[in-house]
């Protein structure tokens, strides 16, 4: 039996007394399956990504906003215009490197 297998057993016991049967009610079937790793892709380049935008968001200096909020844009205007074209580099590394490095195309 496979650790999955395992795992979900062990959340059937857990749940029986509390009655929700109904969340699982048998083991999961989707080790070593293409849905398991375009999940395993996804948790990992979602992640990626996010830590990536903020590292570089947190390097911006905070006198771009104020200088297009001091030139008359809004927020949305702000973000739209400055810091979003500053990001979108990032974004579209990590695009690329996935691209890179992923040996064949998944979906």
């Amino acid at each position: 039996m496979s650790l999955l297998s395992l795992i979900a057993v062990f959340l059937i016991e857990q749940l029986k007394p509390l009655d929700y049967r109904r969340v699982i009610a048998e083991p999961l079937e989707i080790a070593a399956t293409r849905t398991a790793t375009v999940i395993g892709f996804v948790h990992f380049f979602v992640m990626l990504l996010t830590l990536t935008i903020y590292a570089n968001l947190i390097q911006l200096s905070p006198n771009y906003a104020r200088a297009a909020q001091d030139l008359g844009a809004g927020r949305i205007a702000t973000f739209r215009h400055v810091i979003l074209p500053l990001t979108l580099p990032v974004a579209l590394m990590i695009n690329w490197a996935r691209a890179v490095s992923s040996p064949s195309k998944l979906p």
